[in-house]
C-alpha cells in the first residue's frame, strides 16, 4: 500500500491523540486562507501571486487537516507533495483523480514561484478555476471529518 511505503520512506508519520478541537483549529485556518482569496480575487488591484499563495496554502492545510484527521503528519522531505500523494490514497475516490491531478499541478506551479518567480504568470481565470477545486476538497473534507465526530458540528 502507498500509505505504507510513505512510512517507510520517512515521508509520513502515524500518530496518536489528535482532539477534535485540533482538526477543527487546522480547518478553520484553511478557510481562513480560502475566504482571504475569494475577497482578493474580487479586487481589481490584488496582486494574483498574493491570491494564489492562499489558495495554495488553504489547500495545503486542509490536506494536513485530513491527514491529521486520519492520524498521520508528513513529515520534512517531500511535504507538500506528500500531503496530495497521501491524501489521494487515503480518500480513494475515483471520481476526485482528475482534483489531485490539478492539485499537484499547483504544488509544481507554487515551487516555480519559490524557486523562479520570473517565470511565474498566473492569470484571474486560472486563479477562479483554483478556487473552485478548493471549494470542492474544502466540502469533501468537511463530510470527512463531521462522520468522524458525528457528535461534533464544524462551524
Amino acid at each position: 500500500m502507498i500509505i505504507n511505503n510513505l512510512i517507510k520512506e520517512n515521508l509520513l508519520q502515524k500518530i496518536d491523540n489528535i482532539s477534535f478541537k485540533q482538526i477543527e483549529g487546522r480547518f478553520t485556518i484553511a478557510l481562513s486562507f480560502l475566504n482571504s482569496a475569494k475577497i482578493d480575487l474580487k479586487k481589481k488591484n490584488k496582486d494574483n501571486i498574493v491570491i494564489y499563495n492562499n489558495i495554495y496554502n488553504s489547500i495545503r492545510i486542509m490536506g494536513e487537516t485530513f491527514l491529521l484527521l486520519n492520524g498521520y503528519r508528513a513529515l520534512v522531505k517531500n511535504h507538500h507533495k506528500t500531503v496530495i500523494e497521501a491524501m489521494r490514497k487515503i480518500m480513494n475516490i475515483k471520481d476526485m483523480d482528475f482534483l489531485f491531478d490539478r492539485l499537484d499541478r499547483m504544488r509544481k506551479n507554487r515551487n516555480k514561484l519559490d524557486y523562479d518567480i520570473d517565470s511565474f504568470d498566473i492569470s484571474r481565470e486560472t486563479l477562479k478555476n483554483m478556487l473552485l477545486d478548493a471549494d470542492v476538497l474544502a466540502k469533501k473534507i468537511k463530510d470527512f471529518i463531521e462522520k468522524s465526530s458525528p457528535q461534533e458540528k464544524l462551524i
